[in-house]
């Protein structure tokens, strides 16, 4: 997967020429949308050949129903609704891969200048326990969680992609900021 290429053409004009017939058109969008997909799907099934087989179907579907996009409105959200819903099924079809099988799954941090090793440790162990209560949420809530915080998408995007209203989103993230902040600081009841 290589770096997306220049964005000089829209994706959603790119996307009329794939409706008219252009297939060198749907393999820019590829291209330019190829990394973000199997980002995405690798973080939702944290099983790098699953992800990589989301990927390729999410392509393939979209290409199938390109028809089906209005130019009008945002390609990558419509891209990424197609994604979400090709990795929860194959997540709710499939066992899930263990976190304990250095997937790189979890970020490594560097020690900042100034930090002590302890404080690097303490901070490594957090990001663990959060990646495993991520894993432990409804597959629903984890799309949520990496589509808000790690693509930093609007919740309006959001709601269009899962199929929910931004409302009902905002509800949904509160509660899950809540469960993950009383599993990661038990001791901050406050």
């Amino acid at each position: 997967m290589n770096a997306p290429p220049s964005t000089a053409v829209p994706d959603e004009d790119l996307a009329r020429r794939v409706q008219a017939g252009e297939v060198a058109a749907f393999e820019a969008l590829v291209a330019r949308h190829e990394r973000g997909v199997h980002t995405l799907a690798r973080r939702i099934l944290r099983h790098d050949e699953d992800a990589l087989d989301v990927t390729q179907e999410t392509f393939l579907r979209a290409f199938e129903k390109i028809d089906s996009f209005d130019p009008a409105r945002p390609f990558r959200p419509w891209l990424l609704r197609i994604a979400v819903h090709a990795a929860l099924n194959r997540r709710r079809r499939a066992p899930m891969a263990s976190l304990d099988d250095d997937s790189g799954e979890v970020p490594v941090l560097a020690a900042p200048a100034g930090h002590s090793p302890r404080r690097v440790v303490e901070a490594r162990m957090t990001v663990e326990r959060l990646e495993r209560e991520l894993a432990a949420l409804d597959p629903l809530l984890q799309a949520l969680f990496d589509l808000r915080y790690r693509e930093q998408m609007e919740l309006k995007e959001i709601a269009a992609i899962l199929g929910k209203t931004p409302n009902h989103l905002a509800v949904l993230l509160h509660r899950t900021r809540h469960r993950l902040r009383k599993a990661l600081f038990p001791e901050d009841e406050s």
